[in-house]
This record gives structure tokens, C-alpha cells and sequence, in this order.
């Protein structure tokens, strides 16, 4: 069942779930529009419409490529626009006058570059018609459920991770390594610069929506002091109604910032800022992204105990999924364990195997990451107990 999230007339259902969706730019080039085409065709589950006036009149993958947007009447409620940055503003008008809702601009060349009145333009442009745009400078959307990808073969399967990242490739890397420990994907954006639609507009969706449980971030910057405050409540809101938010935040380092302000043009806070951030909402800080797909998984194991068996962790143990980076050659899959009655009573009541992966691998002792890890899952669940929000209290 969808959710129903409509905040203050935005409605991201359509943006998730589109009808249809237009690619404008769409070509052979893999690093072009011909990049989305690819993602898209054989998989998506509703009709794509092609647009390049070089080659209107051709078949790209089986779809014929047409002129101009303005040359079907059908209404399209989803396009990604893969052309270059100047070219955006005058195409940009086309699909408003079409009355299309959501964009996704996929082109870079903007704020990041110093181009910040090429953003005003679009910014301008999109208010009159009424659009709402992702990016510009990303990927856009994936969401198996209404089969939309933004990377080639990537998984059909749905899960309980929602995500919203400033960096396209963080996102496709994040979606693949999720599955590789076999954990699966509600919907994650590629938000780019967030010219428009922010991680504030996300969140509050994903504070709604139903399938996400757990929620990732990899955060470069947040554009205006408003959006901060915005961003700090909400990922509040967040963690007090049980959908953790694990916060990977970039630029603590002076190369680190260099990088951002080439990416996405924005300038990196402090680190002890950061820091704050994360204690006062309540949000769990990563810093790379082994260590959020492994906290995914970490809280994936704790909302199941909160959820089923109503105990207190503290009394109990928290079981978490991780990589071995120790004891073996090759990098397995492996289980850590914390319990307060200490690991050999626990060895004596409990098998050393589980099934994971469609494999059974043995439970190492010797592994030196329980510490860390078990100290930033439980940030999580003290921010709750904190609040009133623990099952317990």
C-alpha cells in the first residue's frame, strides 16, 4: 500500500511513482541521456518518451526519439533533463508549459562552478510553471517498487532503506553494497546541488512512508540557516518515531571541503557542528560508506527487537552485521555480539552458525569493531529512552 504524503501541496507519490517519464537529451552517449535510457529500458514498467531534435525521427533501444517536447500532447509526469547546463533554462520552459511536475536535472555546469545565475534562472523558471527540481548536477530517483533505477542491473527487489544523497555515485554505491550484505532499498534520491527540493522535502517523506524503516544521508552541505533548522527538526522527528537516520557527513578535512565546493559548490561545516548535530537529534555520524550499510543493517536488528519482542537491549543482546576485517584472509560476513552475562555463557547457549546470504558462516570471536560499533547504535537507542520513546519506558 502507498503511503499518502502530501506536505503543504507537494506530493513525492508522483515523483516515485510516475505514469510516465520523458528523457530529454536521450542519444548513444552512455555519459549523456543514453546513460538513463539504458538504466531504464526493458524495466520500467510504463511508457518512456525520447527527446533530441539531432535525432528526431531514429530509434534509440526501440523507442522512436522525438523533436521537441511540445510535439506530444500525451502528459508526461516524470523527466530527466541530460542536456548541457545551457541549454536548461529554454527547456526547462518547454516542460513547464507541459504542466510536468517533478525534474530531474541531470547536467552539471552550475552553482558549483561559480554559474550561481544559471541556478537563479532555473530557480526562476521553475516557480512560474510550478515544477519541482531534483538536483541539478544528479542522478535522480530509484525505487524498484515503481521501477525506477539510476544505475544499470541494478536490483528489482525492494526493501526498508530510504535514502537521500548530494552525491550520485555514493548513491549507486550505496544501493549495490546494501544488497551485497543482502539488505534492500525503499527509495533513494540523488539530490545533487538541491537547488529546489531539499533533504528537509525527503525526509518529511520519508517520515510518512510506510515501506521506509531506516533512512541514510551523505550530506555536503545544507544551502541557508533555515534549511539547517529545518533539517535538524526533522531528522529529529525521525529518529523519535523509530526510522533512525544515519548521517554520513563530509568535510572534516581542508581537502575533503576543496572536493565539496567543486562537487556540488557548497561549503563544509564544522566537524564539532556535526558532532552536535548528531547528539542533539539523535541521528547516528558515519564516515564513509562501509560504515552506513553496516549500521543499516545494525538498526535493521534493533527495530526487529523493539518491534517483536519488546525487550530491553540492555538485558538482551544486540546483534550486528558486519565485515571482518581480521581473522581471515578474505572479508566475511560476520555477526558481533554484546551481552551482559559475557561471551562464554552466551557460547554455551547459543549455535555458532547462521544462515546469511544462503551460507552458513561460523562466528569469529576475535574481532576487535564491537566496541565502536555497538557505541553508535547505542547513541540510537539512549536518544529514545532520552525522550520517552524506548519500549520500556
Amino acid at each position: 500500500m502507498l503511503s499518502s504524503n502530501n506536505t503543504d501541496g507537494l506530493n513525492l507519490e508522483k515523483l516515485f511513482f510516475p505514469r510516465s517519464i520523458g528523457i530529454i537529451g536521450a542519444s548513444h552517449n552512455p555519459s549523456g541521456g543514453g546513460f538513463f535510457v539504458r538504466c531504464l529500458k526493458n524495466r520500467y514498467r510504463g511508457p518512456i518518451y525520447l527527446f533530441n531534435p539531432r535525432l528526431s525521427g531514429k530509434q534509440l533501444y526501440g523507442y522512436e526519439i522525438k523533436s521537441s517536447i511540445l510535439e506530444i500532447s500525451d502528459f508526461i509526469a516524470y523527466r530527466i533533463l541530460a542536456v548541457p547546463a545551457r541549454l536548461c533554462p529554454k527547456i526547462l520552459e518547454e516542460i513547464g508549459q507541459k504542466e510536468v511536475p517533478f525534474v530531474t536535472i541531470f547536467a552539471s555546469g552550475f552553482r558549483e562552478v561559480g554559474n550561481e545565475d544559471l541556478e537563479k534562472e532555473l530557480l526562476h523558471i521553475a516557480k512560474n510553471y510550478n515544477i519541482r527540481i531534483i538536483g541539478p548536477n544528479c542522478i535522480g530517483v530509484y525505487n524498484p517498487k515503481g521501477s525506477l533505477y539510476f544505475a544499470f542491473e541494478q536490483s528489482r527487489k525492494s526493501g526498508n532503506f530510504g535514502g537521500i544523497f548530494q552525491s550520485g555515485g555514493i548513491a549507486q554505491n550505496l544501493a549495490q553494497l546494501g544488497v551485497s550484505y543482502g539488505l534492500y532499498i525503499s527509495k533513494f534520491i540523488s539530490i545533487g546541488n538541491a537547488l529546489d527540493l531539499s533533504p528537509v522535502e525527503f525526509l518529511e517523506y520519508f517520515l510518512h512512508d510506510d515501506q521506509t524503516k531506516i533512512i541514510g544521508l551523505y550530506i555536503e552541505n545544507l544551502r541557508s540557516i533555515e534549511q539547517g533548522r529545518n533539517f535538524m527538526k526533522i531528522v529529529q522527528n525521525c529518529n523519535l518515531n523509530r526510522k533512525p537516520v544515519i548521517l554520513w557527513r563530509v568535510g572534516y578535512g581542508e581537502a575533503t571541503k576543496k572536493a565539496i565546493i567543486s562537487h556540488t559548490g557548497g561549503l563544509a561545516g564544522n566537524n564539532a557542528i556535526w558532532k552536535a548535530v548528531g547528539k542533539q537529534t539523535g541521528c547516528c555520524i558515519v564516515n564513509n560508506s562501509n560504515e552506513l550499510a553496516e549500521r543499516f543493517g545494525g538498526f535493521q536488528e534493533i527495530l526487529e527487537e523493539m518491534g517483536f519482542k519488546d525487550t530491553d537491549l540492555n538485558k538482551e543482546f544486540i546483534r550486528y552485521i558486519s565485515k571482518a576485517k581480521s581473522v581471515c584472509t578474505k572479508p566475511m560476513f560476520c555477526v558481533m555480539l554484546k551481552i551482559n552475562e559475557g561471551f562464554e555463557e552466551y557460547k554455551s547457549r547459543y549455535k555458532f552458525k547462521l544462515k546469511l546470504l544462503n551460507r552458513k558462516i561460523p562466528i569469529y570471536e576475535n574481532l576487535n569493531l564491537t566496541a565502536q560499533v555497538l557505541d553508535k547504535l547505542n547513541t540510537y537507542r539512549e536518544f529514545l529512552q532520552k525522550h520517552g520513546k524506548y519500549p520500556n519506558n
